[in-house]
């Protein structure tokens, strides 16, 4: 019996499965988050204004850096 094999029948692990050719990724449910009922830092809770602010924050600050980086480099070609 293969790894997979045995983590498909283990009621401790669940994984994602593909039925094409029997293949499963296991995940260990010990590292599963769970959240109680009105848990404020439950990220599907928050305000969708905040949801947005921390999704632009995160953007503006990927851009910010990959513009520094393509800057970096042009810098160093010349």
């Amino acid at each position: 019996m293969t790894f997979f094999q045995h983590a498909m029948d283990d009621p401790k692990l669940s994984g994602i499965r593909s039925s094409a050719d029997n293949f499963v990724i296991p995940r260990d449910l010990k590292f599963q988050v769970k959240w109680k009922d009105g848990d404020k830092e439950n990220p599907r809770t928050w305000p969708i204004w905040y949801r947005s602010y921390i999704v632009a924050v995160m953007s503006l600050s990927t851009t910010i850096v990959y513009v520094c980086l393509v800057q970096c480099n042009c810098n160093r070609s010349s």
